[in-house]
């Protein structure tokens, strides 16, 4: 049997679903999932338009490629995961790509495989591979379209162990995340002494998955965007009391199940208001009402109204720091910024996802 990286990642997350993958069950394609396949198949034809045509960039290409994959130009997808990437500068010159959605595969000893083969046991796909800093060494540059800035760093184990089985020369490979939404890039390297632990790892893995008899469900954040939300058998018990630290962990399972059922009863009801109205019960209105208020897009054109009303517009004007982060490369600020940079941080009582070494 192949593994791939993302059916062992879904047993790392919960074996329950992991079992329904596996069992074909039809599923529920999230938005986000659905909006990272069109960006990725962006950013490959792009890349491919590219090296085809021999120019490391191309950007009065993009509109009329996001379109062909369904993302509509300049749109609010186009804005988040278009602009931002291409705006973070990303070149594909011919002499610095070896590949771009490469399949790699290797057999259960670690020799490379065509991914095809039967004796393949272990697959994945490269979003690009590149050229780095010496003819033994290579990048690795995956890209992320979420809101999730942590990803799994198993993935960038098994990316690399497959790399290295691919290309024998190499010794060294930077892994790179690179999170297109917020422009931030972590990266790991590798090298070749780094191959027993990661197959021990994966290994590890593999056993537990054909060594589970009962495939339990892991109640929790994820379970919100789940592609088996809807007929999944893990259902909430709420708990009355926390006191012990099983007991907080039965708390965050039923928070799980709860938001997950939340979110599917308003997606019903907003689907049956859109279709026939709002809906008025128990003294409340579910509907689709109208919220805003009129405002102002442009700052350039509200400071000039402001001066010509004599208004001076820095009191009412503020930085959007979403948009700022674009400004800082691979963590590092220009240096002016750097010092006008001030903490903004805070607490919040909230859920985050666990990151994992």
């Amino acid at each position: 049997m192949s593994h791939r990286f993302t059916a062992l990642s879904k047993y790392d997350a919960c074996a329950l679903a992991y079992r329904y993958m596996i069992e074909g069950r039809p599923t529920l394609d999230a938005k986000i999932m659905q909006d990272g396949s069109r960006a990725h198949d962006a950013y490959f034809r792009y890349a491919k338009h590219c090296l085809d045509t021999g120019n490391p960039t191309d950007l009065t290409a993009m509109p009329a490629i996001a379109a062909a994959v369904g993302i509509r130009p300049h749109g609010d997808l186009y804005c988040a995961v278009i602009e931002s990437w291409l705006d973070a500068g990303h070149l594909f010159p011919r002499a610095e790509i070896i590949g771009i959605e490469e399949r790699f595969a290797i057999d259960v000893n670690g020799n490379s495989c065509a991914p095809e083969a039967l004796e393949a046991w272990l697959a994945g796909t490269v979003d690009v591979l590149r050229t780095w800093d010496a003819p033994d060494a290579a990048r690795i540059v995956d890209y992320k379209t979420g809101f999730d800035s942590h990803a799994n760093p198993l993935q960038m184990k098994i990316y690399s162990w497959l790399t290295f089985a691919q290309f024998p020369h190499l010794n060294r490979i930077a892994c790179e995340f690179d999170y297109t939404r917020f422009n931030v890039q972590r990266e790991k390297v590798f090298t070749r002494e780094d191959i027993p632990a990661i197959e021990a790892q994966v290994h590890a893995i593999v056993e537990a998955i054909e060594s589970d008899a009962d495939f339990a469900a892991s109640p929790g954040e994820h379970c919100q965007t789940c592609q088996w939300r809807d007929t999944c058998e893990a259902k909430p018990e709420c708990v009355q009391a926390v006191i012990t630290e099983m007991d907080a962990h039965a708390a965050v399972e039923a928070i799980g199940l709860l938001s997950r059922d939340l979110e599917r009863q308003k997606d019903l009801l907003r689907v049956y208001c859109t279709e026939n109205g709002p809906v008025a019960w128990n003294g409340v209105v579910w509907g689709h009402h109208a919220q805003g208020d009129d405002g102002f897009d442009d700052p350039v054109v509200f400071a000039d109204a402001c001066h010509a009303a004599g208004i001076d517009p820095w009191e009412f004007l503020s930085v959007n720091n979403t948009k700022a982060r674009k400004l800082c490369r691979r963590g590092l600020w220009p240096e002016a910024l750097q010092n006008a940079l001030v903490n903004r941080r805070n607490t919040a009582f909230r859920s985050k996802k666990e990151v994992k070494s």
